[in-house]
Order: C-alpha cells, then sequence, then structure tokens
C-alpha cells in the first residue's frame, strides 16, 4: 500500500546521516552521506525535493530513534512539510533479524525499505511544545546529575569500606560537599519542572491527578511523569507495569516448568524505584498497612 511517490530511510549518528531513497516500486533512486548539521540538513532535503520536482507531502522520511542525535533532521524534515515519522530502533531491529551484515549505508536502505512497506501504519511525529521541550532539556540534565551523583558516592563509599590507607579528611569533605552540591542542583531543577508543569493546564492535571495517587510525594511524581512523559509512553496501567517491571512473567518450558514468576531486569529503572518508595510511602497509612501486614502473614514477598 504506497501512498507516497517517494520513501527516505535515515541510519542517525552523531556526526553523520546515512540515506536511501526508494520510489514507490522499491527502486532505490539515490544514497548517501551527509553531515549532521542543520545547514546541511536543509541543504541536502531542498535541493533534492527541487531536484526530483515532488510535493513536499508526497515524502515519507523515516528516522531511527535514537534520542538527540535525531532532533535535527526531524525539525527540519517537518519545517519542510515532509510527512516524517521517528520509529523505534528496536522494532526496525527485530523486522531485520536476517540481515547479517551491518553497516550504515546498509541500515538506511533497510530503513527506507521498513518505510516504503510499513508507512501506512506509522504514527506521523509532531515537534513537541515549547514546554515539553524544556521539560525534556532539564530531565536530560536531572539524568546525568543523578549519573554523576551515584558513581561519586558509591565510588567513595567503597574506598571507606575497603582501602588499607585512609582518605584525607579534607579530600573527603571536599567529596561530600560535591555530592551534597548535585544533590542541591537536582532540587532547583525538580522545582524548574514543577514550575513548568503547573503553568501548563494540561500538564498540571495529570500532575495533580498523579499527586492524589497515595505515596506519591512532590518528587516520585516528578520523577513519574518524567519516565512516562506524562504517560504518552503508556497508554493503559498494565502497560506501565510492564514498563516499570512490576508485573511478574512466566518462563516455563519443558523441563523447567516449577520456576517462579520474575519481573524482568529489561525495565525503567527509574521508574520502578519510585513505585517501590511510593508503596513504602503508602502503607503508613493505616488501611493499606492492615492489607500489607496481612500479606506479609501469607509469606507473600516484597
Amino acid at each position: 500500500m504506497n501512498t507516497y511517490q517517494y520513501y527516505f530511510g535515515w541510519d542517525i549518528s552523531q556526526l553523520t546521516l546515512n540515506w536511501c531513497l526508494y520510489d514507490r516500486t522499491g527502486q532505490i533512486v539515490s544514497e548517501g552521506q551527509i553531515s549532521n548539521r542543520r545547514p546541511a540538513i536543509r541543504s541536502f532535503l531542498t535541493s533534492t525535493l527541487s531536484k526530483y520536482g515532488i510535493p513536499a507531502r508526497e515524502v515519507f522520511c523515516l528516522i531511527e530513534q535514537t534520542g538527540l542525535y535525531g532532533t535535527r533532521l526531524a525539525h527540519e524534515a517537518h519545517l519542510l512539510g515532509l510527512i516524517t515519522c521517528v520509529e523505534d530502533a528496536l522494532k526496525i531491529n527485530k523486522d531485520n533479524r536476517r540481515q547479517l551484515d551491518k553497516s550504515d549505508p546498509m541500515d538506511a536502505r533497510f530503513i527506507g525499505r521498513y518505510a516504503l512497506e510499513k508507512a501506512y501504519r506509522l504514527t506521523q511525529w509532531e515537534p513537541d511544545s515549547t514546554p515539553l521541550q524544556r521539560i525534556k532539556g532539564l530531565q536530560r540534565r536531572r539524568r546525568n546529575l543523578i549519573r554523576a551523583k551515584q558513581s561519586i558516592a558509591t565510588s567513595y563509599r567503597y574506598s571507606l569500606d575497603w582501602d588499607e590507607i585512609v582518605l584525607a579528611a579534607d579530600i573527603g569533605h571536599r567529596i561530600e560537599e560535591h555530592v551534597a552540591q548535585i544533590n542541591q542542583t537536582i532540587d532547583l531543577i525538580d522545582e524548574r519542572i514543577t514550575q513548568i508543569i503547573l503553568a501548563e493546564p494540561e500538564l498540571a492535571e495529570i500532575y495533580h491527578r498523579v499527586r492524589s495517587v497515595v505515596g506519591f510525594g512532590p518528587k516520585n511524581t516528578i520523577v513519574f511523569l518524567l519516565e512516562t512523559m506524562f504517560l504518552q509512553k503508556v497508554k493503559t496501567a498494565k502497560a506501565c507495569a510492564n514498563y516499570a517491571g512490576l508485573r511478574p512473567t512466566e518462563k516455563s518450558s519443558g523441563t523447567s516448568l516449577n520456576k517462579r514468576k520474575r519481573t524482568p531486569k529489561q525495565v525503567n529503572v527509574a521508574l520502578k524505584t519510585a513505585f517501590h518508595i511510593a508503596a513504602f510511602a503508602a502503607i503508613k497509612t493505616k488501611y493499606l498497612r492492615e492489607y500489607y501486614d496481612r500479606k506479609r502473614a501469607e509469606n507473600k514477598t516484597h
């Protein structure tokens, strides 16, 4: 079902973009590589549309989702009027299991072929609103700070426990001050994110709905909203439980029939932690504490 005249497949990296252009019959029209910079992207797309004399709305542009690296291309293609879609790399790779060789040009060809065959069921990409872009930018910095803090704090704790030579007191004090400063910066980012959310009626409604759940305080609510991107990533309670790794899955086959159900390891750890903290906060209420004690008496685990 070929709705468009041309189909772009884009393989994304930090510095370069590999592209492959198919026509509606499945023939490769052209392919190559350009710099991952806005002027180069804009110039290439404009010249390609002019060269083949086709309206922008007749070109389907499929971009592999790779975080920030594909953002420039998505925005430029959208501004020029191309039908743009950003697809999860895992979904594309799952469909590409039979390809043994791998290179950037070959990936671009496969992504273009994927667009040609599946464009009819892919969702068109739209840029985020300005408040949401600001929130995502703050979220990236928040994650980086949390990773840095965990790395510094963990290595410092291990050095205190295991090093034969005692660390100088002034150095230890400096490290502790540095971790405290990172915590303050994270708190400041959370405060700014909350201000942006409360200034937007649609986001504020979701925020207050999550805050109304027993156990969810201001910080947990922020983590939940950021990790689910205001429920855009998860549409149902079951999807949310799967994403956070809260729903045990059964894996029994052959001789392994009596294995207990376990939660998967490849989950969103930050979201799972937020739910665990919320749960332990919630059991401080009387009726949930009674339920918790009853289940523990039945030898149920956490």
